[in-house]
């Protein structure tokens, strides 16, 4: 049943899809000859094709958002862990993999609660001046809550653990486009936020793929992975700052 809503849902976003306005594509293509359409075919993916590789090299090219970017991918992968864990820590607390997945409601509830606090904070203080460190701080956030989540003995605890996390997790993803906007070429933003995008999705297979066989084993060995790999991300952002402070010579 859960599949054949997923499905429902998908089936109503089609005609949204495609109502989306075309690019590139003249008006009188389909009046041409086939050999035409097709050369404009081929050049079109030869434009996407470049457009990729350009994305790609905005990301590596600029450390702010190499970084960003970097530490996403990493948090991701251990949010996928808490994803995948979830269910199985519902039915080890409350004996339902129901309630467990009610936990993922939990966290998306307060990550939205979070993110409407910050918009307030940053429309009464003024716009925030260093966006890595509030997504160094959600990261942060986000593995303390997979602790608690981790360690947590009866249902409500793990309640406790899930809002936590997504205390983090809301402002967490905010910061990251924020850094995205502010960092990429104005040509380029689209496609870096389409690359950032689909690094992040790999990343997640590839933790919910390791988080399967450690939740069948120990779902708190998989929470306290997840946890470790938020600690992970947390330094590939602070680690250049620190290393960047330099002492004076001669003390002082």
């Amino acid at each position: 049943m859960a599949v054949m809503v997923s499905v429902g849902l998908l089936v109503v976003a089609m005609p949204a899809a495609f109502g989306l306005p075309s690019a590139g594509v003249p008006s009188d293509a389909g009046s041409q000859g086939p050999s035409s359409v097709g050369r404009r075919a081929v050049g079109g993916w030869r434009v996407v094709r470049d457009e990729v590789r350009a994305g790609f090299r905005a990301i590596v090219s600029n450390g702010p958002l190499r970084r960003a970017t970097s530490a996403s991918m990493v948090s991701c992968c251990g949010l996928a862990m808490m994803v995948v864990s979830a269910p199985v820590l519902g039915a080890r607390v409350s004996g339902g993999s129901g309630l467990g997945a009610l936990l993922l409601a939990v966290t998306a509830a307060a990550g939205l609660v979070a993110n409407a606090a910050l918009a307030v904070a940053s429309r009464r203080g003024g716009t925030v001046s260093w966006w890595e460190g509030v997504q160094a701080a959600g990261t942060a956030v986000l593995g303390a809550g997979m602790v608690v989540m981790a360690l947590s003995g009866t249902y409500w605890m793990a309640v406790v653990g899930a809002a936590v996390a997504g205390v983090g997790e809301g402002p967490q993803l905010t910061a990251l486009f924020a850094v995205r906007h502010r960092e990429a070429p104005a040509r380029l933003r689209g496609q870096v936020f389409t690359t950032g995008a689909s690094l992040k999705i790999t990343s997640f297979a590839i933790g919910a793929a390791l988080a399967g066989p450690l939740a069948a084993y120990s779902v708190s060995l998989a929470l306290v992975t997840g946890a470790a790999l938020q600690a992970l991300a947390v330094a590939v952002l602070v680690a250049p700052r620190w290393v960047g402070v330099r002492r004076p010579v001669g003390g002082g």
